[in-house]
């Protein structure tokens, strides 16, 4: 469990440039802690514990399979001279398998789940400090960034400190489009766990802070879709909220925030208005762009299978931009296949949680999975985030524990079922 915890902060965390390049497909510290887990994991497994049996495991493994199908497909086509990259990327996009299969591993009753997601939030308030530092101080955080190809570290720093601050965004070290999904998906749930009325995962004291820094490392990576989908679906939990002192006090914050002339209003709102030098108009318009280009050069020899997110990029020099036409570019038929079958099940799994609103786990993960799907479906209008590594391992693996929720409510029901038949049994045959 401790390796497990740990695995995100390693993710995460990680200085990048730190020997970036010394090994082969430059891999680092992180690569080599997932795999190490995953292997102890499978090995160590408890008794009972079958991977293979879940559904959510499943979807994950086809998920990876697809992408080395349509990338596989997409070096026939148009080459092999992307190989090495595509090697890369599906390392790091069996990070999904592997921790789906290291939480059904080890989260295997609810102390288990309330200690996980404890440190997962405090994993993504690091993540979320991380991604401001790299903006108000980058050459401090500097050992945090990835060196470009085409630039040292040294000039990347140069060019980022001699930007607007308004125009720099948090990266991270996993970058910034990562960094907006991490915070996107861990303030959702830190606001949602502050709007219940029982605190399960520590105190307000915890629990607001975190909420807090989340937030904060959301805003600094002005990300519009992810931004906007926070809005969205805080407005769901605010609205619906069992505190309703979380929801006036959050209201008459939120409402200071967007009507006083303050530095995070300017953040907040700096791409939407320009100040950035870009505009939600111009962005929607790029996006067109490259939207329209794929629809015109898609070529319908590659329905079946699709391109691979690698081959994307090195034959059309574009990424879809969008999760709808990735699951079509990026794995054909099979893709868009998956993509339904991941909402229905995430629709059925939610509905089955919400009927068993006395067990508090399931209450809090029923009404926190719809929100994701949500959150979800929303930003990928905008990224294709059914089809990123980091979106999909959070996303699975909050499936995952609602999978083992409603496994463990159908094991006690069915217990509670045969002792009741039980009692009604004569005495000599029970004693029989």
């Amino acid at each position: 469990m401790t390796g497990f915890i740990f695995m995100w902060f390693a993710i995460w965390l990680y200085p990048n440039s730190l020997l970036y390049g010394t090994l082969p497909l430059n891999i680092r510290f992180d690569d080599i802690f997932v795999f190490f887990t995953f292997v102890v994991c499978i090995y160590k497994k408890p008794a009972g514990v079958r991977v293979w049996g879940l559904s959510t495991f499943r979807l994950a493994l086809v998920w990876w399979l697809l992408h080395l199908l349509g990338n596989i497909n997409g070096m026939l086509y148009g080459g092999w001279g992307a190989a090495q990259e595509v090697v890369k990327f599906l390392l790091k996009a069996a990070y999904v398998p592997m921790t789906v299969a290291i939480a059904a591993s080890l989260l295997n009753s609810y102390a288990d789940v309330k200690k996980f997601i404890k440190w997962l939030l405090i994993a993504g308030a690091a993540a979320a400090l991380l991604g401001a530092g790299t903006v108000v101080a980058p050459r401090l955080f500097g050992v945090f960034l990835i060196p470009n190809q085409d630039l040292s570290a040294g000039e990347m720093l140069d060019n980022m400190e001699g930007a607007m601050e308004l125009a720099r965004r948090a990266r991270g070290s996993v970058g910034t489009m990562a960094t907006s999904a991490i915070c996107l998906f861990l303030s959702v749930l830190s606001l949602h766990l502050l709007a219940m009325k029982y605190y399960v995962f520590q105190s307000k004291k915890f629990l607001i802070p975190v909420f807090i820094i989340i937030l904060l490392g959301l805003a600094y990576t002005q990300s519009r879709g992810p931004m906007l989908a926070f809005a969205l679906t805080a407005s769901v939990i605010l609205f619906r909220s069992e505190n309703k002192g979380i929801l006036v006090g959050a209201l008459v914050i939120g409402l200071l925030l967007m009507v006083t002339d303050n530095p995070i209003r300017e953040l907040v709102t700096a791409r939407f208005t320009g100040a950035t030098g870009a505009t939600a108009d111009s962005g929607l318009d790029k996006r067109s762009e490259v939207w329209s280009m794929f629809m015109e050069k898609f070529d319908p020899v590659l329905l079946f299978n699709g391109i691979g997110a690698v081959m994307s990029k090195y034959i059309y020099h574009a990424t879809a931009h969008n999760t709808y036409l990735g699951a079509v570019i990026y794995n054909g038929v099979w893709g868009v296949c998956l993509f339904f079958v991941i909402v229905i099940r995430s629709i059925k799994y939610s509905s089955k949680l919400i009927r068993h609103k006395r067990e508090i786990l399931s209450d809090i993960f029923g009404h926190y999975f719809p929100l994701a799907l949500i959150f979800m479906l929303f930003v990928g209008m905008s990224i294709e985030d059914f089809q990123n590594t980091i979106c999909m391992q959070l996303y699975l693996l909050f499936m995952l524990i609602c999978e083992k929720l409603i496994r463990a409510n159908e094991a006690t029901a069915e217990s509670a079922k045969d002792t009741g038949k039980a009692a009604l049994m004569p005495l000599e045959a029970q004693l029989n």
